[in-house]
């Protein structure tokens, strides 16, 4: 039964995982409006450089956990 509790608990690399995530995704939520705005018909090239970006940086992360498989951040 204890082991169980121990499962369920969050650690601190996945609590911050979450608040990261929410805040990315209210960023991106909001910022093809404030884009638009700002920027005009330029909107859809900038969205496309972000895009590419945002690609980049999850793949290199993605290459990064893939460097140590079996590290724990506990």
């Amino acid at each position: 039964m204890n082991e169980s509790k121990k499962e369920t608990r969050m650690g601190i690399l996945q609590a911050a995982s979450v608040i990261i995530t929410v805040m990315i995704s209210h960023i991106i939520l909001n910022m093809p409006n404030h884009m638009i705005s700002s920027t005009g018909p330029a909107t859809i090239l900038n969205v496309c450089y972000i895009f590419v970006i945002s690609l980049l940086v999850f793949y290199f992360s993605s290459k990064v956990f893939d460097i140590f498989p079996r590290k724990r951040f506990n």
